[in-house]
C-alpha cells in the first residue's frame, strides 16, 4: 500500500495534537526543554514511521515522566537524562532480545484493561480542559469572552465534530481546529503580535550531571518503564494489528523499541521532550481518518515547517488551540480507544479489565495497575 495524502490523511495527521500540546506547551513553560530540537526530534521519528511501517503511528510524550516532571518542576537538564537512560534501556532490550521475554506477561486481557484505563483517563482529562481554565504557565489560557459566548463557541465546535466526523469531503479535526483557531486569533489567545520568522538560535548539547542522572533514574524512569512496555510497546502493537491487519506486520516489540530508544538517546543529549509511541496516540490518528503513514508524514512537516520558521516562539502558534477544542477531540479519542475492550467476552475477563481500568483511573499510576492487574490475572489462573 502507497502512502495516502489526502485529505482524510490530513485530518488524521491531526487527531492526536489533543495529547500533544498541553505536555509540550508545560513541559518548555514550567521545565525549559528546548522546542525547536523537540519538534525536530517529533520530526524525524514521524517520518520514519511514515514510510517504514506506512501507518499512522504515533508519536508522543513519555507522559509518566512528563506528568511528574512537570508536578515537580524539573529543570531540563533532569528530564535529558532521563531520556538518555530510557532510551539505553529500550536499546538493550531490543538487542539483547530481553523486551520479548518481558512483554510477554503483558496478556491480552492486561492490554485491553489498561486500554480502557487510558480511554478513561482522557475522558476525565478532557472534561477538566473542556470546564476548566488551565494553568496560565502552560499558555493553554480560558477565552476571555463571556460565559454564555464560551458555551456557544463549546456548543458549535461539538456540532462541527459530530456532522463532519463520518463526512469524507470535510473532514472534523480540520473543521473543528480551523473554527477554533480563529476564535483564538480573535480573542488574543496567543502572543502573534511578538513572533519573529526565522529567528536565530544556538545549539547545544545537553549534558547532564551524574546527580540528575539518579534523580531522573528512580524519580522518572522507573515509574516511566512498565508504561512503556505495556502500553507503548505491546498495546501499540496490538492496536496495529487490531486496525490494519497484516499490513502491521512490521509494528513489532522490537522495531517500537529500536525507534524509541535511539530518538531518547538524541532527545537526552539535545535538551528535548522524551518521546514514545503510544496505542491511544494511533486510535486517534485512526478515528479521525488517517489510514496510512501519510498521516505521519503530514504531521511531521507540518512541525517542521513550524520548527524552522518560529523556532522557540512556536510555542505561541500552538496556544491558538484553545483547550476546550483540545478536550473535546480528546473525549471522542477516549471513547473510541475504551472501546477496544469490546472484544472481551468471557465475565471473568471483563471484570479483571475493569478492575484495572479502576485502578488506574483512581491512583493516575498505569504502573501501579499493570502491577493489581498482572498480580490478579496470573493469581486467578493458579486458583
Amino acid at each position: 500500500m502507497k502512502l495516502k495524502f489526502d485529505k482524510m490523511e490530513f485530518a488524521g495527521a491531526l487527531g492526536d495534537l489533543g495529547t500533544f500540546v498541553p505536555i509540550f506547551i508545560s513541559l518548555v513553560a514550567i521545565n525549559g526543554i528546548n522546542p525547536t530540537l523537540t519538534l525536530i526530534l517529533i520530526v524525524l521519528l514521524y517520518i520514519f514511521c511514515g514510510f517504514y511501517y506506512n501507518l499512522p503511528i504515533t508519536v508522543q510524550p513519555l507522559k509518566a515522566i512528563a506528568a511528574i516532571a512537570i508536578a515537580s518542576g524539573f529543570n531540563a537538564f533532569v528530564i535529558s537524562a532521563a531520556g538518555i537512560l530510557m532510551g539505553i534501556i529500550l536499546l538493550l532490550l531490543a538487542i539483547t532480545g530481553f523486551i520479548n521475554f518481558l512483554v510477554r506477561i503483558f496478556s491480552r486481557l492486561i492490554v485491553r484493561g489498561i486500554q480502557l484505563g487510558v480511554g478513561l483517563m482522557l475522558i476525565r482529562t478532557s472534561w477538566a480542559l473542556i470546564t476548566k481554565p488551565i494553568d496560565s504557565q502552560t499558555g493553554l489560557l480560558p477565552v476571555k469572552f463571556g460565559v454564555s459566548v464560551d458555551l456557544i463557541i463549546l456548543f458549535v465546535s461539538i456540532i462541527i465534530m459530530f456532522v463532519f466526523l463520518w463526512n469524507k469531503r470535510f473532514p472534523a479535526s480540520t473543521g473543528i481546529l480551523s473554527f477554533e483557531i480563529m476564535v483564538s486569533i480573535l480573542n488574543g489567545q496567543a502572543n502573534t503580535a511578538t513572533l519573529q520568522l526565522f529567528p536565530t538560535q544556538k545549539f547545544s548539547l545537553s549534558i547532564p550531571s551524574f546527580d540528575s542522572f539518579i534523580k531522573a533514574f528512580f524519580l522518572l524512569v522507573l515509574p516511566q518503564l512498565p508504561l512503556t512496555l505495556g502500553n507503548a510497546v505491546v498495546a501499540t502493537k496490538d492496536v496495529a494489528r487490531k486496525y490494519f491487519g497484516k499490513q502491521a506486520e512490521k509494528v513489532t516489540e522490537r522495531s517500537l523499541s529500536i525507534g524509541m530508544g535511539i530518538a531518547n538517546i538524541f532527545a537526552g543529549l539535545t535538551g528535548g521532550m522524551p518521546v514514545c509511541h503510544g496505542s491511544s496516540g494511533l486510535t486517534a490518528h485512526y478515528s479521525f481518518g488517517a489510514r496510512s503513514g501519510g498521516a505521519c508524514v503530514i504531521i511531521g512537516s507540518l512541525y517542521l515547517g513550524l520548527s524552522l520558521i518560529f523556532r522557540n516562539g512556536v510555542t505561541e502558534i500552538f496556544k491558538l488551540i484553545p483547550h476546550s477544542i483540545i478536550g473535546i477531540m480528546l473525549f471522542y479519542v477516549g471513547f473510541k480507544h475504551a472501546s477496544l475492550i469490546s472484544d472481551l467476552k468471557d465475565k471473568k475477563e471483563i471484570f479483571i479489565a475493569l478492575g484495572i481500568a479502576i485502578i488506574a483511573l483512581f491512583t493516575n499510576n498505569l504502573a501501579i495497575a499493570y502491577g493489581l492487574g498482572i498480580a490478579l490475572w496470573y493469581s486467578l489462573r493458579i486458583v
